[in-house]
Parts: C-alpha cells; sequence; structure tokens
C-alpha cells in the first residue's frame, strides 16, 4: 500500500483506478480458479474513496554523533514537502509536569532531507543547528531531555493530507538516542603577543571549565616545546565553540626569550595534549599538534621597572618588564641624574 501511495499518477480518482488480475487469485467452492483480468483489458473500479487521513508520526530517532533526525509515520508521505522550520525540539513532553528548567530549540533549517523509505524521512542538521543543541546542556544529551514537536505544516502525505500535529504541550519521546561520541577538533588558532592571547575555534561547542592551559605547549619544530603553566588562565566564561586564554607573565617571558619561536606562522605551532578541554558530551579532545592560522607579533616597547645602581662593584642593573636583546645595548642612551625632573637637575650620560 506505501509503494501505491507513492505513485502520483496511479490510484488518485476513478480515471486512474484499473485492475488486472492473473488466473487462479481465488477458486469457488469446488475448487475452480478464478478468471483472470488481462493488463490490455483491466476492469475500472465501480467506486472509489480518496485517502483523507492524516499520517503520523509513529517514532524518531535523534542521532548526536552523526547529526540527524529519522522520521517514520504511518503511510508514504511526500519528502519534498517536508518544512525543518516546523519541528521544535524540546526537554520536556508537558511543561506543566516539568520541574527543571524548561529548554527547546527550533531547527532552523536542514543541510539534507533524504526519504530513506517511503514512510521515512531522515533530516541532516546544518553545523549551526547541530552546535546550538549542543550548547543547550540539559536538552538532547540522553533519552530522558529529547521530545519533539511540529505543527501540522511539517509535511504532507501524497494527496496533500497534512501531518497529525504534535503540540508542545504533548511532545513525542525519542524512541532511540545516540549519543556524541566524537572528540572535538581545533579548527583555527590565532596568537596575539601583544595582548599575551591564544584563541582556539572548535568544531563544536567545549565546556570552559574543563579547560586546561597547562597541557598546551608553543613549539617550532615539534622536538622543543614552551609549556604554558598555571600562570596561564582561561579569559572565556562561557561555553562555546570559541576559547581565549591569557598567557601568563611567566608564560609570555619564556615565549618571549627565545628568538626562534612564535616570530610569526611559520615559526608557531600549538601541541594539545590529551583532556586539554573536552565537548558537552564529556568527550576530550586528542593529542595533537596544530598551525597557528593568525599570528600578530608583538608590538609593546618594554619598559624599565627598577634599576639597581652599585657604585663599589660600578655595576647598574636594568630590569625591564619583558625579555630585552642583551646583544644589543646602546649605552650612549642612558643617563644618571640627581633628580626626577631633568630641566633642573644634573645629568651624566653613559659613553660606553
Amino acid at each position: 500500500l506505501d509503494a501505491l501511495k507513492s505513485l502520483s499518477s496511479i490510484a488518485v480518482g476513478l480515471d486512474s483506478s484499473y485492475l488486472s488480475l492473473e488466473t487462479g487469485v481465488v477458486q469457488d467452492m469446488n475448487g475452480n480458479n478464478a478468471s483472470g483480468i488481462e493488463n490490455a483489458y483491466a476492469q475500472v473500479a465501480i467506486s472509489f474513496t480518496p485517502d483523507t487521513t492524516d499520517p503520523i508520526l509513529e517514532y524518531f530517532d535523534l542521532n548526536m554523533d552523526e547529526g540527524y533526525i529519522l522520521f517514520q509515520f504511518s503511510e508514504t508521505v511526500n519528502t519534498t514537502s517536508f518544512m525543518p522550520t516546523e519541528i521544535v525540539i524540546q526537554n520536556y513532553q508537558n511543561s506543566s509536569n516539568f520541574s527543571s528548567p524548561l529548554e527547546s530549540y527550533a531547527v532552523s533549517s536542514a543541510a539534507d532531507i533524504t526519504g530513506v523509505s517511503y514512510t521515512q524521512i531522515r533530516l541532516t542538521f546544518t553545523k549551526s543547528d547541530r552546535n546550538a543543541i549542543k550548547q543547550m546542556l540539559s536538552l538532547g544529551t540522553d533519552e530522558n531531555n529529547t521530545y519533539i514537536s511540529f505543527s501540522n505544516n511539517l509535511l504532507l502525505d501524497m494527496v496533500g493530507n497534512n501531518v497529525q500535529i504534535i503540540s508542545n504541550e504533548s511532545a513525542k519521546k525519542v524512541s532511540d538516542y545516540v549519543r556524541d561520541q566524537t572528540s572535538p577538533v581545533i579548527l583555527r588558532t590565532s596568537v596575539d603577543l601583544s595582548n599575551q592571547t591564544i584563541l582556539f575555534e572548535f568544531d563544536e561547542p567545549v565546556l570552559v571549565h574543563t579547560l586546561i592551559p597547562s597541557r598546551i605547549a608553543i613549539t617550532k619544530d615539534n622536538s622543543t616545546f614552551i609549556n604554558l603553566t598555571q600562570a596561564s588562565t582561561v579569559l572565556s566564561t562561557d561555553n562555546s565553540v570559541y576559547m581565549i586564554i591569557n598567557i601568563g607573565k611567566v608564560d609570555m617571558d619564556k615565549i618571549k626569550a627565545d628568538a626562534s619561536v612564535a616570530t610569526g606562522t611559520n615559526s608557531t605551532y600549538i601541541a594539545i595534549r590529551k583532556t586539554m578541554i573536552r565537548d558537552t558530551a564529556e568527550n576530550a579532545i586528542e593529542s595533537t599538534i596544530v598551525p597557528v592560522n593568525e599570528f600578530f607579533e608583538d608590538v609593546i616597547r618594554p619598559i624599565v621597572t627598577d634599576f639597581a645602581l652599585n657604585l663599589t662593584s660600578e655595576i647598574l642593573t636594568l630590569t625591564f618588564s619583558e625579555p630585552v636583546n642583551t646583544s644589543f645595548v646602546n649605552m650612549s642612551t642612558i643617563s644618571i641624574q640627581n633628580m626626577s625632573n631633568s630641566s633642573h637637575s644634573r645629568v651624566i650620560t653613559l659613553t660606553g
């Protein structure tokens, strides 16, 4: 019957409803075979009653690992009529009987809509919808917080009957649920030495509280690593596909002290150790080394934070805000004076 309903030119009215059959389809009480009706002389129906029954969603499955919903309907449906924007995924069946915070997400579009069979349709999420659902920690994380509702505009059967509505007050619970089992992947990185930050963009939302900066290292050739320490901290505050780390002063000084590392995209790679961060399904990132896609060099001038003058040992010690190149010191730019205001002070300029 489902195959018959899938055909738009057969059994849609009296003028398209003819019957042919082979001899012996039944027998009379004496065992005589009923006569056949040849295709060339098919018999027209004496009456025709069109399909007026609305299709019903029998069940749906949600696969968050591959990112799709599979719908099973009670009869053949028209895949081309499917309207994904009518779908709402929610974490409750009936809001009046739900004590936890209510969450729902209206699907915005579809990456793909496929008719798997006459009665089944698979909707593949767009990346944005998939990530938006993953970011909602009390929605679509297991079978107990995954329900669906939609209007009767979701789709039609083959003769134009609208699907039976499922309201948000009597939502349908997921039948088969598959959790996300795939580790997050870094898509892009940006290093800004002036602002002392590292930005990561992931392919899916990650949990900010699981980010461990000390499991990150800067490298040039994958052999020598400058490991971040607890001095580096997390600037991001929300779960997202973006995470920003502030490079602590101790770590920043180690990076700047090595003139061969972190001078541009060609000399900067980021090594990630396993469990540096987890996605919203608690999947840990795998160990990897990724290139830096954007690099902003250090344009902040070092400043003298303090100095010490020892006339007995004839040593002047200058302390700077960051590592400096000791092979280049211009002594003639250094002066010693007897007060802070140079216009009223005696000044001695070093000669080198």
